[in-house]
């Protein structure tokens, strides 16, 4: 955690004059990145000071950037204006070597459970994103393996080498020795669960196809790759106009249909609709994406696809990073309720992937 010197130390990159505030923004995620409200002495109005992931290269930030200042001149979005430092960058390095930014403050309310006409318009300033990214200069887009399709790929024949079952009673016992009791209990309990919905639904079938999946082409280009409920704020809780896109940090080149599994992934299933393939629960946006940037139909094939292996791959990713990675998360609650969330759309998630994994061989 960093020090309210370090931090004022840091605003001075923009800011000659001592900062007059700084206070932490909200909860802080699971990426390990700082999140700061600033106030300047010399600039009106609030900023954003954040921090890149501990292993995000200068290139990486760089190409954030770029981004982001390409998608604002095109008007795509409202997207946070990124602060010059003094030494005409706008990425500092602290003495560390970590990456940081100042924007300035977007304001907004998330919405994890829209209506259908937020959705539409999240996904509607989604395509026009897509839109304004596949002319950003050095990166057209072009034919090529979804370097997200590949990572699936990859995790699946981990998890069929490794299945849960033979690490539970090793990740548990392994735990205890630096995790509270009643927390490795509970994610005892979630891996059993995870296991009892996998055998009874078909998921070993699954990740049996998609380890046996072959080369498969997919139109690449700059997508956001990290955006969900969370990134996308509204005016007010009864608006369905977007204000921010937030958090460009884990942007890298993929299919768009990433973005749009992601997103559409994140929000709670309208009543009715647990058991429905994700592009069933949300026509009006599918819809609303497919006015602005066409959706081809292997875009919308992949989306089920990409939707349940995700959730497989994140439950995969939450068990080993807690049982066996030893990585630190100080808030539990938020942490197992994350994975109880994964739990919740497993079923569907696997039940509706069928059609799409064969489209995908």
């Amino acid at each position: 955690m960093y020090s309210h010197t370090q931090l004022a130390a840091l605003c001075r990159r923009w800011c000659a004059a001592a900062p007059v505030g700084i206070a932490p923004l909200g909860t802080p995620g699971f990426s390990g990145s700082q999140v700061f409200v600033v106030e300047l002495s010399d600039r009106p109005g609030r900023f954003v000071l954040k921090s890149f992931h501990a292993g995000a290269s200068v290139e990486h930030a760089r190409f954030v950037h770029g981004l982001v200042r390409h998608l604002r001149g095109e008007n795509s979005t409202p997207l946070a204006e990124l602060i010059v430092a003094l030494d005409g960058d706008t990425i500092v390095s602290d003495a560390e070597g970590r990456l940081w930014e100042l924007a300035r403050f977007m304001p907004g309310v998330a919405m994890p459970c829209p209506t259908p006409a937020q959705a539409a318009a999240a996904t509607t300033t989604l395509a026009r994103i897509h839109l304004a990214a596949a002319s950003l200069q050095d990166h057209p887009p072009r034919a090529g393996m979804s370097p997200g399709i590949e990572r699936r790929i990859d995790h699946a024949r981990r998890l069929l080498a490794q299945p849960w079952q033979a690490r539970r009673v090793v990740w548990s016992r392994a735990a205890r020795d630096w995790m509270p009791v009643d927390v490795v209990a509970a994610l005892d309990d979630r891996v059993a669960t995870a296991i009892a919905i996998f055998n009874q639904c078909g998921g070993e079938m699954l990740l049996t196809r998609v380890a046996a999946m072959g080369s498969r082409s997919s139109m690449l280009q700059p997508v956001l790759r990290d955006v969900w409920c969370d990134h996308v704020l509204f005016a007010d809780e009864r608006s369905d106009s977007v204000t921010a896109i937030v958090d460009l940090h884990a942007a890298g080149i993929d299919t768009p249909a990433t973005d749009l599994t992601r997103l559409m992934g994140s929000w709670a299933a309208p009543a009715g609709g647990e058991r429905l393939s994700i592009l069933d629960r949300w026509p009006t946006a599918v819809a609303a994406y497919d006015r602005v940037r066409c959706l081809s139909h292997a875009e919308a094939d992949l989306i089920p696809f990409l939707h349940a292996t995700g959730v497989v791959c994140g439950l995969d990713n939450w068990f080993r990073w807690t049982l066996d990675e030893q990585r630190e998360f100080p808030d539990a609650r938020r942490m197992l309720a994350r994975i109880d969330w994964l739990l919740q759309e497993l079923p569907a998630a696997i039940a509706t992937a069928w059609t799409a994994v064969g489209n995908a061989d």
